[in-house]
């Protein structure tokens, strides 16, 4: 039977699941596919074969080399059902070198210190871009400034702060959208589990090397660099490039170090028992803090995202990692006060999450912030901006103040007063003058993680099609082109019959070819035929 005919008739059967790891698999060349037909021709195609035979394991490639492909091999269309791998394929199928597995190194250092830092690392990454998105280069990745940014505040190398940020993206917990790297609804819903992070984590590294060689991971146990560059033997540069920067983000999640870590075992070969092995190992989320006498709040550890958006209401962040220290800040107090929140409940729930009594230094100066400061809000429409004293003395002044008469200032009430000016105008001359302008917090920008890609939308539209309306046309175009003969069940006026038929033109809706049994030729409807039941036989 012909390659194409087989593979076409295989990919007929695949469900929709199986047709998108398929085309997720051996994605070169793929975009313009009408129906499965196209798509087995692409598949049988040598810029489609050579890249997917690059990225085999070494025991794969030998197996399908010796005719005995293994399941892999066999759903990805390098081979047909029974393991013999097409002939398209065989003529492109290198000789490989007997080479034995690499010895492990053995593992060494405290790999649960490592992991516990990255891991919380990753989550502080998440917290920070969903309150101040980072900037991003044109080409999607980190300025240099905030590369540098991002290592001090996270409070790990340069290099780490990189790929923290690419293992973030490539996991969906942040994305950039136009030159911004923003929070995704996923990365803030996994914020508090701590073992669902690090597995989206782990999901990301080991994405680039493909099934075939996890397979080959889970099997051995292993996921060093010196055994990932002997199970992928046929690798270009830019796939070594891929092995090393596996193992090092490997190394930073604590999968390896030296060789590979138990914790790297347990996840290649069943990522669901990590939760038992590694969740023990976590520190468990904290809800309390110390409120100290000189402002400052300390976390005994990663404090939950609902007490990290209160505290983060009155306090300014001053180091992040396993052990948090933020700082009550004057002017976040008096942006609490203005926009509604009251004195009592700040310190009723500053009381509520401390570990030790919040003292009377604490409760008086807020209490002294929120009742002496001085501050403005505003609301504006296009022309005009309202401004609102916290105090009668302080709208007094906003109206009587030389500096801003430019600005038409009436009074409203005792608080109020109304100037003929945009907000922005306003806002610009208050803050030139000294005065403090307290505005509500930016809501957080959340973003959905990225789309489906092409290649999703393309397996749909080929599941949807299928074989297509010209199936069997198709079909008997190929056996007459690979002078195949084809068992055919034809309608007649006598009742249905089967006839093999040697193909020898197709046009019109019409096959026009040599009936083999009785030696004629015949011209047959395709609207005739009931059914392809055979083919080169």
């Amino acid at each position: 039977m012909p390659s194409s005919h087989d593979a076409s008739t295989r990919l007929g059967t695949m469900s929709h699941r199986e047709l998108e790891s398929l085309v997720l698999t051996r994605r070169w060349q793929l975009g313009k596919q009408h129906d499965l037909h196209d798509l087995a021709d692409t598949l049988l195609s040598t810029e489609s074969i050579v890249p997917t035979l690059r990225s085999l394991a070494r025991p794969e490639l030998v197996a399908l080399a010796s005719g005995t492909a293994g399941h892999h091999a066999r759903n990805i269309l390098l081979a047909d059902a029974s393991g013999l791998p097409y002939p398209e394929v065989v003529s492109l199928l290198p000789a490989l070198l007997e080479q034995p597995t690499p010895i492990e190194s053995e593992t060494v250092g405290d790999i649960t210190s490592i992991a516990l830092h990255s891991v919380v690392a990753l989550r502080d990454l998440v917290e920070w871009v969903a309150g101040e998105p980072l900037t991003m280069g044109a080409t999607g990745g980190l300025l240099r400034a905030e590369e540098k940014i991002l290592a001090a505040g996270l409070v790990v190398s340069e290099d780490d702060a990189i790929a923290l940020a690419r293992i973030a993206e490539a996991a969906g917990l942040v994305r950039t959208i136009d030159r911004r790297l923003y929070a995704t609804t996923r990365g803030i819903a996994l914020s508090d589990d701590l073992v669902a992070l690090w597995s989206a984590a782990f999901g990301a590294i080991v994405a680039g090397l493909g099934p075939s060689v996890l397979e080959t991971c889970a099997t051995a146990g292993r996921l060093d660099e010196p055994f990932l560059e002997w199970a992928l033997p046929l690798r270009d540069t830019h796939e070594s490039d891929m092995l090393r920067r596996v193992a090092n983000e490997s190394r930073l999640f604590g999968m390896t170090a030296g060789g590979t870590t138990e914790l790297g075992r347990i996840a290649i070969i069943d990522i669901d028992s990590v939760t038992t092995f590694f969740a023990p190992l976590l520190p468990e989320l904290q809800s309390s803090v110390y409120v100290l006498d000189d402002l400052s709040i300390i976390a005994p550890g990663p404090i939950t995202t609902d007490t990290a958006q209160f505290l983060a209401q009155i306090s300014r962040l001053e180091t992040r990692g396993l052990a948090p220290k933020r700082r009550l800040d004057p002017a976040l107090i008096l942006r609490a006060v203005a926009t509604g929140t009251s004195v009592e409940s700040i310190v009723a729930r500053l009381t509520e999450l401390s570990l030790t009594p919040v003292s009377a230094a604490v409760t008086s100066t807020i209490s002294d912030i929120a009742n002496n400061g001085r501050f403005i809000t505003l609301n504006g429409t296009g022309t005009d901006t309202a401004a609102k004293a916290s105090h009668p003395e302080l709208g007094e002044m906003l109206l009587s103040d030389p500096r801003l008469q430019r600005l038409a200032p009436v009074k409203v009430d005792d608080l109020s007063v109304l100037y003929g000016a945009s907000r922005l105008r306003v806002e610009t001359a208050l803050v030139e003058n000294r005065y403090t302008v307290v505005a509500p917090a930016a809501e957080p920008v959340i973003v959905e993680p990225c789309a489906p890609t092409s290649l999703l939308e393309l397996a749909q539209h080929l599941f949807e099609t299928g074989l297509g309306s010209t199936h069997l046309e198709r079909a008997l175009i190929t056996a007459g082109k690979t002078r195949t003969k084809v068992t055919l069940l034809v309608e007649t006026s006598s009742g249905n019959k089967t006839i093999t038929l040697e193909p020898r033109h197709v046009a019109n809706g019409r096959v026009r070819g040599l009936d083999t049994v009785a030696d004629v030729e015949r011209t047959l409807p395709i609207s005739a035929i009931i059914e392809l039941l055979a083919v080169g036989e």
